[in-house]
């Protein structure tokens, strides 16, 4: 294969596809590249187009700074600079208050405070109930309804072609593109079905949200909380969408929950915890409550890698991933139902596609490297 694949082929319109669709045109800007999805932005499904939910801001989860946190590094950097470039993409640099119940950020310093340009210690007569310290630091909000329509805007001016169709198994997908080189996989957790690169190991983190209209008084900053007290995986954000896209409070991560439907006791929960968090917003029972929202985003056993599948020749199937663990040589190279082998690693013929894939996802971020060098855990 050469440099410059001919013909790219994207399956899915969330924010992971578009983004893979715009890295791509950025790399190979004579190349043919075509987004595949059964939902464009616009749309919304809870099981099937999550990306619009998206709350979404940038908040490392890392613990230090390893090879996941130059990812988020890298990120943020791209983030920024959209923010100040292009406003009407919806996103918007924000400051952002993190509260704790406990000491742990104070005793061991986070590591991107160089990255977000120095982190605070909030002063305590604004610390809510039951908190022990706040930290505020700059990051940047994005009302990903906007984002992804300024995506699709930015590639259909760069002459990418969108087609709104299902796709139920690879092999069809490659004989609607019989000269398509690479195929990127951006279902998120319809790769679980995906015929002939089905994965079991893929499955469904619910989330839930509200969405609210906007307090008469803008907000200042986001707002983000967790309590050892509240249940499992149940948290507190508040986060005002830019341009005009009201304010999205949560929240909540629930491994392995397939329901569609959005809890109201817990939406009661995230109105009192909200509204605690962030005075602002006024008393929990006066919110303008404009939508509850469910997503099922896709998670996968902690990794970050790309697989790689030579599906026909020297057609190549890629799917992003959010960590994985190194396999062995053998576990590298084992059979594939739909070719000759499957690379956890890029293939050599590969070596030559270099750029980085800055992805959000929900609550957070994927961000994959195509080249030559296999990725460490």
């Amino acid at each position: 294969m050469s440099a410059s694949p001919s013909e790219i082929v994207v399956l899915g319109a969330g924010v992971a596809g578009l983004t893979t669709a715009f890295e791509a045109r950025q790399q190979f800007p004579a190349a043919h590249i075509t987004v595949v999805a059964k939902y464009l932005p616009g749309f919304t499904s809870p099981t099937e187009y999550v990306s619009p939910w998206a709350g979404a801001n940038w908040h490392s989860f890392e613990k230090e700074r390893n090879q996941f946190a130059e990812y988020d590094a890298v990120s943020f950097a791209k983030f920024i600079q959209i923010a100040a470039k292009t406003p009407e993409s919806g996103v918007k640099s924000l400051p952002m208050r993190v509260v704790y119940d406990h000491e742990e950020a104070r005793q061991k310093p986070l590591w991107y405070g160089d990255v977000v340009g120095g982190i605070k210690e909030a002063p305590k007569h604004v610390l809510p109930a039951g908190a022990v310290m706040a930290l505020d630091m700059d990051s940047f909000m994005i009302n990903t309804v906007a984002y992804l329509q300024w995506l699709q805007t930015q590639l259909l001016k760069a002459n990418v072609k969108f087609i709104r169709r299902t796709c139920n198994h690879i092999q069809t997908l490659m004989q609607d593109f019989p000269n398509a080189k690479v195929f990127f996989n951006c279902t998120g957790l319809g790769a679980r079905h995906l015929g002939g690169v089905e994965d079991e190991a893929v499955y469904p983190t619910k989330g839930q949200t509200i969405l609210i209209a906007e307090p008469k008084k803008p907000l200042e900053r986001m707002y983000i909380s967790s309590s050892a007290a509240w249940p499992a995986g149940e948290f507190a954000h508040v986060f005002p969408r830019p341009l005009g896209g009201g304010v999205i409070i949560g929240g909540v991560r629930r491994d392995n929950d397939w329901t569609a439907e959005p809890d109201m006791e817990l939406a009661e929960r995230i109105k009192q915890r909200c509204c605690a968090l962030a005075p602002e917003l006024g008393k929990p029972e006066e919110l303008q409550i404009l939508s509850h929202n469910v997503g099922l985003r896709r998670k996968y056993t902690p990794t970050i890698c790309t697989i790689i599948r030579r599906i026909a020749g020297n057609r190549i199937f890629c799917r992003m991933l959010t960590r994985k663990p190194r396999p062995s040589e053998q576990e590298r190279r084992r059979p594939s139902r739909v070719g000759e082998a499957q690379w956890e690693f890029p293939h050599p013929q590969l070596r030559r596609i270099r750029r980085w894939i800055s992805v959000f996802m929900g609550h957070g971020r994927t961000c994959c490297r195509l080249g030559e060098e296999p990725v460490d855990s």
